[in-house]
């Protein structure tokens, strides 16, 4: 199975944390996501649409790691994103190779990883627990992401159309 290579502009893996956190550096891969794309009746529709994201995002992980592993098949380090100076050791990728992915677009990873958050809170509902064991972040950002007429608002502001 030949995979093509991931695109060089940045076709964005999740990442729920911050990027100055440490576990923003050191993402393991995992299960990939459910990809069961059929919609239950009675379910909104939102919910079909997220699978078929979800789906998604596990066949990018999938062929990235494909394309990972013909490239570095030894490689020691264990974080899911690597590059040529990363592959050689235990270090992961710098915030600022991170970012330089994404510049071309206009977005930063401070954005995504509001926007995550944001998405996450609407989904989930005003669960402040949940939010910070999901993105290990401190419970007063936890309330304040939890708050979800903040965050509606949020997402419907001129930066997300």
């Amino acid at each position: 199975m030949d995979l093509p290579a991931p695109q060089r502009n940045g076709t964005p893996l999740p990442g729920p944390h911050h990027p100055h956190q440490h576990r923003q550096h050191h993402p393991q891969p995992a299960d990939p996501a459910p990809t069961r794309t059929t919609r239950s009746p009675r379910r909104p529709r939102h919910h079909t649409l997220r699978r078929l994201i979800l789906a998604l995002t596990a066949r990018t992980i999938t062929q990235y790691l494909f394309y990972r592993h013909r490239r570095w098949p030894h490689t020691i380090n264990p974080h899911l994103i690597v590059n040529e100076h990363t592959a050689q050791n235990e270090k992961p990728v710098s915030p600022h190779r991170l970012g330089d992915q994404f510049r071309e677009t206009g977005v930063t990873l401070n954005q995504i990883r509001m926007d995550r958050q944001l998405e996450e809170a609407l989904t989930h509902g005003p669960d402040a627990l949940h939010l910070a064991a999901v993105f290990g972040i401190s419970e007063r950002a936890a309330m304040r992401y939890a708050a979800t007429d903040a965050a509606r608002a949020f997402l419907a502001t001129p930066l997300e159309q």
